[in-house]
């Protein structure tokens, strides 16, 4: 059965939680309905108030409310119906939008605000959010400064300064709204900024602050810059030589710089709040204050001489003073600048003297000086000295130009020295030549100094005449020049050096080329020693004794080397001289080396030719008895009775053959012997005796090996050249232990045909080198020493030289062949 429903002052009597609840809805102006369960139908209680405001609100105007609903229950616990309660909320719904659009707007503001933001969550202490200012600002992406903590982009002491604060925030600590900080970017750089503190409480506690950034390095930047410009201004000020002072309209000291503290000998700061009457006497202290009263009066700076007495000592200052004035015009003080020109007053005294002392100085002057125009050279003055050396005297110079008088010999040289004047350039010992009033020519060393007389620009000209001095210098220049002609065009090598330690100061080309170098820069600079020329460095050492004891030095024979170390015999001359105040020695060398080795060769040939003519005369009478000997020798050695002496008889005829040996190497030396000249090449020659050397070689367990180039054709006695080889290579193989090996060897060198013959021996002994060819000088033991004698018999028969290179690993003969038959 459907459950009726009840009034309303029947619900109310039976639940008092209904009662309160309507209560409450009626506070708020609330709509209360009851619901049928069964039918749904709704029946408004009759809530008049609420009702009435309904009424007039209809008129189709939309509505914002909270519904809240519950059962209505019967006494036997049974639904039986709902009760309903609407809430008009429609105000606080359009206060809400209203909000969040205002909310909206700020957070567009923050977010597109040129001024750096960022908001701090003071409970959790993170970032929770940054503008996009914020982000350029840092040169960080958003996402990687949300990431941060408040305060990693500080400097570590700014950083320790903003946590700090925070803490105190956070404590309910008062702290002032703007800090500032020093931020860093991501770049590196550093930016001054001032922070400044926006927060959010709830229940009475921050909960969240914001934070704008105003950037003010370019601030700081001008601060600093002002307060160095104030600072430099201030120190420009105390190290002026001026006294400088501000005073007030009392005439105290508002300002004053570090010359008149020291003027006061006062601290600055003790200074400031004084008078001149702290200073000086009354009468004085009196003017000084009429003279500052005046400025003010008139408000226009005024110069003033002021006659003081300090110390003692009476002072005289010139004054420049002038207003103070503030920032709307008004005068609150004088200022002054105060100069001393108490010496300057002394000085011009003394620059009358001193012009006078200038002007006998000037007249009696030995050195010809004048005094002329810049511009136009209109000459203003003369000394003596000057009227003498161009010829005129001084009123035929007053008054008239240097051009006038035609006294420069080039206009043009004035007109440049002006224009180095002009320049601010220093003339001194220009040299220039000038024309007498004969025309002479003289050549002087000039100097000028630009000055002022009465107010026109003037030049004070003062020359030395050293004509004279250059025509020397002239002539000892081409003197000069004459000796180094002479002395590079030498044939003979020349070198002038030091006398003390050798050092070359310069060598001509004949000395280089008998030294062995290739250009002056290799021995200039450098001494003998050094360069190690002299085989002996003791001789020189004898030599400058010789020179020092005034003994002359002329065509002494010494020994030196060259770079190579070639050792010459040169005939050696020297001569003490001095080039600018040094010792020094002039050399010259006659390089007899050459000589040394023709004469030798020549004594050799000598003894040569001597044994050959001794051969030549009796070699037929010794062969002729010899032969008989021998051949009776012969007969007896084949009878019976003398069978037992056998050995005697064949040591007869081997001693007999070996003395016919000898005497026909002394043919072989002949003078006068006859040549069979043929052309052929030296390559056929040693090629045909290649065979017998080879055999030699085997028997002493050594090696031959030939090296043959392409020498040109020779006119050549064939027997002879054979010989010569045969008579060169078993010496080099006597000369070898068993292993070695002979090279024979035919080039060309220069042109000319070249036979060598190498061994590897131990060399010659150098004791032995001077007598090499000379017969019967041997160091065999069986050996006539014949052989070489004949080696350099056949060689000058065939207009060849034997040359020698020895050493401990070897020994090398060079025959070179001087005629070369095309």
């Amino acid at each position: 059965m459907k459950n009726p429903i009840k009034t309303y002052e029947q619900l109310l009597a039976e639940n008092a939680e209904l009662k309160r609840r309507l209560a409450a809805c009626e506070e708020q102006a609330a709509a209360v309905n009851l619901i049928d369960t069964e039918d749904g139908a709704i029946r408004p209680f009759d809530v008049p108030d609420w009702v009435e405001k309904m009424k007039a609100r209809r008129a189709g105007k939309r509505k914002t409310a909270l519904w809240n609903a519950g059962s209505l229950l019967s006494s036997d616990g049974e639904t039986t119906g709902a009760i309903a309660a609407f809430e008009d909320i429609t105000e606080r719904k359009r206060a809400e939008d209203e909000l969040k659009k205002s909310q909206k707007k700020i957070n567009d503001l923050i977010k597109h605000s040129p001024t750096p933001i960022y908001e701090i969550d003071l409970q959790h202490n993170r970032l929770i959010s940054v503008n996009d200012a914020m982000c350029r600002y840092l040169g960080y992406e958003r996402e990687e400064i949300l990431k941060m903590n408040p305060g990693d982009f500080l400097e570590p002491e700014s950083k320790k300064v903003f946590l700090e604060r925070i803490s105190n925030f956070k404590a309910g600590n008062r702290i002032d709204d703007s800090v500032e900080y020093r931020v860093k970017a991501r770049d590196g750089r550093i930016y001054d900024a001032e922070l400044i503190f926006a927060a959010n409480h709830e229940a009475g506690r921050p909960t969240e602050a914001m934070i704008i950034a105003h950037d003010i390095t370019e601030r700081k930047s001008l601060e600093k810059r002002l307060k160095w410009d104030r600072e430099q201004l201030m120190n420009f000020i105390d190290s002026t030589p001026s006294l400088i002072y501000a005073r007030d309209l009392e005439g105290k000291l508002l300002m004053l710089n570090q010359t008149l503290a020291d003027f006061y000998k006062l601290p600055k700061e003790k200074a400031l709040g004084t008078t001149f009457y702290d200073f000086f006497s009354q009468a004085e202290a009196d003017s000084l204050t009429a003279e500052n009263n005046k400025v003010i009066e008139t408000g226009l700076p005024h110069q003033f001489d002021e006659l003081v007495t300090h110390d003692g000592v009476q002072k005289t200052f010139i004054a420049n003073k002038f207003p103070l004035r503030d920032s709307e015009g008004g005068i609150y003080g004088v200022g002054a600048v105060i100069t001393d020109v108490t010496e300057l007053n002394l000085g011009k005294e003394a620059l009358i003297q001193s012009e006078e002392r200038f002007y006998k100085a000037f007249h009696a002057n030995p050195n010809p000086m004048s005094i002329a125009t810049l511009e136009d050279g209109v000459f203003m003055d003369v000394n003596d000295s000057y009227t003498h050396s161009i010829g005129y005297r001084r009123e035929e110079m007053i008054g008239r130009s240097v051009l006038e008088l035609g006294l420069w010999d080039d206009p043009e040289d004035r007109a440049k020295i002006i224009r180095r004047l002009k320049a601010g350039k220093k003339v001194k010992n220009c040299k220039s030549r000038l024309r007498t009033k004969q025309k002479q020519l003289r050549v002087v060393m000039l100097s000028m100094e630009q000055i002022s007389l009465n107010g026109e620009k003037c030049v004070v000209t003062m020359y030395l005449d050293i004509t004279e001095l250059e025509q020397a210098e002239t002539a000892l220049r081409q003197s000069e020049e004459r000796f180094n002609k002479a002395f590079m065009a030498s044939p003979n090598p020349m070198s002038i050096s030091t006398l003390k330690e050798g050092i070359y100061l310069d060598v001509n080309d004949s000395y280089l080329k008998t030294a062995g170098y290739t250009c002056r820069e290799e021995m200039i600079g450098r001494s003998s020693r050094e360069l190690n020329l002299w085989d002996d460095p003791e001789t020189r050492d004898r030599i400058l004794g010789m020179l020092r004891s005034g003994e002359k030095v002329k065509n002494i024979e010494v020994k030196c080397r060259t770079r190579q170390g070639e050792l010459k015999t040169v005939l050696l001359s020297m001569e003490p001289i001095n080039i600018s105040g040094r010792d020094c020695i002039v050399t010259i060398l006659v390089d007899i080396t050459q000589l040394r080795r023709i004469e030798k060769e020549v004594a050799r040939l000598d003894r040569l030719n001597l044994v050959g003519e001794m051969a030549a005369s009796i070699g037929h009478e010794i062969r002729n008895p010899m032969t008989t000997i021998r051949g009776f020798l012969q007969m007896v050695k084949e009878r019976e009775d003398v069978e037992r002496y056998q050995e005697y008889y064949d040591l007869m005829i081997e001693e007999l053959d070996r003395a016919n040996s000898i005497i026909s190497d002394y043919l072989s030396m002949a003078k006068d012997k006859t040549l069979e000249l043929k052309p052929t090449y030296l390559n056929p020659i040693v090629k045909a005796i290649y065979p017998i050397m080879l055999a030699d070689a085997n028997l002493k367990d050594l090696q031959v090996r030939l090296d043959l180039g392409c020498p040109p054709q020779l006119k050549l006695d064939e027997k002879e050249i054979r010989q010569m080889l045969l008579n060169l290579a078993r010496n080099g193989m006597e000369a070898m232990e068993p292993g070695g090996v002979l090279t024979l060897r035919t080039k060309t060198v220069k042109g000319k045909a070249v036979l060598e013959v190498e061994d590897q021996g131990k060399g010659i002994p150098p004791e032995l080198m001077d007598k090499l060819g000379t017969p019967f000088q041997t160091t065999k033991e069986n050996g006539t020493g014949l052989g070489l004698a004949v080696c350099y018999s056949i060689a000058h028969r065939h207009n060849a030289t034997i040359g020698v290179d020895t050493g401990p690993g070897g020994t090398k003969f060079r025959v070179r062949f001087n005629a070369v038959e095309k």
